[in-house]
């Protein structure tokens, strides 16, 4: 019983310094019924994006002629490179980074939220002690850091006045 009022407290903090969990994100009735143009080979990213807009609210269609909205995703990279190696050889820190290049559109073209880029980057110092551990570490850092990209995108999506203008010379309307 001496916990409910730390709880409480606890709640009661987190809920004053605007913490949200991460589906907290209120998109545009416009993405009622949205497509996702994506023509990389990360499938693991096509189905994060996509179960990351259902969490918020949005649905995703199959085909862009069902669609009030198109996601269109021309970049999306994460990489990562060696910083500092061990007297061995081994890496010992990387660097990952993660872009995203997008732009929403209206079925008709008319460009909803024009071409953004998200950033994450993160550094990476592996253990010694743990060789094996070493190549899981830096996926599962690589697939937080992309997973915040994601939100991160959804983030300035909810956050644009939508006001649907023509695509001009140089944008794109994949």
């Amino acid at each position: 019983m001496r916990r409910a009022p730390v709880l409480v407290a606890a709640v009661l903090l987190l809920s004053a310094c605007g913490f949200h969990l991460r589906g907290d994100v209120a998109l545009p009735p416009e993405m009622q019924a949205t497509y996702i143009y994506y023509k990389g080979r990360d499938a693991s990213l096509l189905r994060t994006v996509a179960r990351s807009l259902a969490l918020s609210g949005a649905g995703v269609v199959r085909e862009p002629d069902q669609a009030t909205a198109v996601l269109s995703l021309p970049v999306a990279s994460v990489g990562r490179r060696v910083l500092a190696k061990d007297t061995n050889g081994r890496p010992r820190e990387y660097e990952i980074n993660v872009v995203l290049v997008f732009s929403l559109h209206a079925p008709d073209g008319f460009v909803l939220v024009p071409r953004q880029r998200v950033q994450r980057r993160e550094n990476v110092v592996l253990d010694p002690a743990q060789p094996l551990a070493s190549e899981g570490e830096v996926s599962r850092a690589a697939q937080g850091l992309r997973d915040d990209a994601i939100w991160d995108m959804l983030r300035v999506i909810a956050a644009a006045e939508l006001q649907p203008r023509p695509v001009e010379a140089g944008e794109e309307s994949e």
